[in-house]
């Protein structure tokens, strides 16, 4: 059951989305952090996993808030920006490399212990899926996105026209 990450997904975006208007501070954002993370762990399946989600998303309102911080200013960096870039098509994609790379172990070294299995199956997982999630987001992602606000655009000057309103320059 997933319920619990679809909440607190929920909640983060009005928390974010109303950040400028709520008056939240500091000192307010990690006592609900605190608070959160103690209902989290008491209540869900996936506590940790939850807990390390509140932490960083209460990092990133503090920057948002008042200043940047050490964990916000390392979310900042180059590999985690272009991880973000690409996190939906390593979403989509990490199943199909796992079942493809230990199916081909498996194959190959059909008496392999599950431990050796495991050393391998790991980091070329890891590799070979930020490999093929970088190839699927420039070839099939990103040009989707670009399609889809092209279509956007000409459906929205399409209404503008019918009604009158003066289209906007590209």
């Amino acid at each position: 059951n997933q319920a619990d990450n679809f909440v607190i997904g929920i909640v983060c975006y009005f928390i974010f989305k109303f950040r400028r208007t709520s008056g939240l501070n500091v000192q307010t954002l990690w006592l609900a952090a605190a608070v959160a993370a103690l209902l989290i762990v008491f209540l869900s399946t996936q506590a940790a996993a939850l807990v390390i989600w509140v932490i960083f998303f209460a990092s990133a309102m503090q920057a948002e808030i008042s200043a940047p911080n050490r964990l916000s200013r390392f979310c900042q960096t180059y590999p985690l920006r272009f991880l973000g870039k690409i996190s939906y098509s390593v979403y989509l994609c990490h199943m199909f490399v796992i079942a493809g790379i230990s199916t081909i172990v498996l194959h190959a070294y059909p008496q392999i212990e599950k431990l050796t299995h495991v050393g391998i199956l790991m980091p070329a997982t890891l590799l070979l899926t930020l490999l093929v999630s970088a190839l699927t987001f420039y070839a099939i992602e990103q040009p989707g996105m670009r399609l889809g606000q092209r279509l956007s655009d000409s459906v929205a000057a399409a209404r503008s026209v019918r009604v009158g309103v003066p289209r906007e320059a590209p």
